[in-house]
């Protein structure tokens, strides 16, 4: 998984990431671990749906689907 900061410097994160985790006040940490989390839980068949997400991460649903929409753009989830 890439790894970045939210000040840019020695970043690898695009920077629709770097963005989005300021937008939903997520730590890159966080962002990245939920998208290893649902990507893993995707392939494995246990989300077809964003709703599906939601029980995962004792995080605001809104939160959620912002990451899952990162995760629609990059072809990982399902529609």
């Amino acid at each position: 998984m890439e790894q970045f900061n939210l000040n840019g410097a020695g970043t690898s994160g695009t920077a629709f990431e770097k963005q989005l985790c300021r937008e939903i006040r997520l730590s890159p940490h966080h962002y990245l671990r939920m998208q290893e989390v649902l990507t893993v839980q995707i392939y494995s068949g246990n989300i077809t749906r964003k709703s599906d997400a939601y029980p995962l991460f004792q995080i605001e649903a809104t939160k959620v689907d912002r990451v899952y929409d990162m995760l629609l753009k990059k072809g990982v989830a399902p529609l």
